[in-house]
């Protein structure tokens, strides 16, 4: 995995292109990255956290309301990497394809009130923002990994939790069939005990009858 992290990151480079925002053409970056949308969506979050910034301090995704025509927006954001001036950052998520796990990250960078940056505008700062989003590549490895991980590890401890289930069921079978062996046990000696009766009974009846026959044997004599 490792290997092919690093072979993305030599091949796979932001480009400058262009892309619409409210109905006008804006100066911007775009990354290919070989991931789902939420992937890619998670590896912003990711990558923003690394460097400095915590998006999520508004709530648990928070982030993902706060959208403007499609872009994610996180604003008067300061970093290192970016420089010292705060900027708002505007991310954008196409899936390349319907059926493909690849998507476009697109950014652009505003200095404020949607004022965004272009080549010409600022050089330097496009150039810090192009090595920025290139770091996305290996952010994006490592956050696929890191998913793999938990989505094993939730594997694992959902078949331990139907283990130890099943374990306790095996339990409450075996209990039952100790109760039931007693029981048996218990119903064996009953019947023993009403065949038992019911030939003492038979005995008494037998007897009666043969009183009730030499009685009617006298009367006729």
């Amino acid at each position: 995995m490792l290997v092919a992290g690093f072979y993305m990151h030599a091949q796979t480079q932001s480009t400058t292109t262009s892309v619409s925002f409210k109905k006008q053409s804006k100066p911007a970056l775009v990354l290919e990255l070989p991931n789902t949308e939420d992937e890619t969506e998670g590896t912003i979050i990711a990558k923003l956290k690394e460097s400095g910034y915590n998006p999520e301090t508004q709530g648990s995704l928070f982030w993902k309301k706060n959208t403007q025509d499609g872009f994610y927006v996180f604003k008067q954001i300061k970093l290192t990497s970016l420089g010292s001036q705060q900027l708002d950052l505007y991310f954008k998520v196409d899936k390349k394809r319907r059926s493909s796990a690849t998507t476009s990250l697109y950014l652009l960078i505003s200095t404020g009130a949607e004022n965004f940056v272009s080549p010409d505008s600022d050089a330097g700062l496009w150039d810090d923002a192009q090595v920025f989003l290139n770091g996305f590549v290996d952010n994006a490895v490592a956050y696929k990994v890191e998913q793999e991980i938990k989505a094993q590890e939730n594997k694992i401890k959902s078949l331990q939790s139907r283990f130890s289930m099943l374990q306790k069921d095996q339990k409450d079978l075996e209990d039952r069939i100790v109760r039931y062996q007693k029981e048996l046990e218990a119903n064996k000696v009953k019947q023993a005990q009403n065949q038992a009766e019911i030939e003492n009974q038979t005995k008494i009846l037998e007897s009666a009858r043969l009183k009730r026959k030499d009685s009617s044997r006298a009367v006729d004599n």
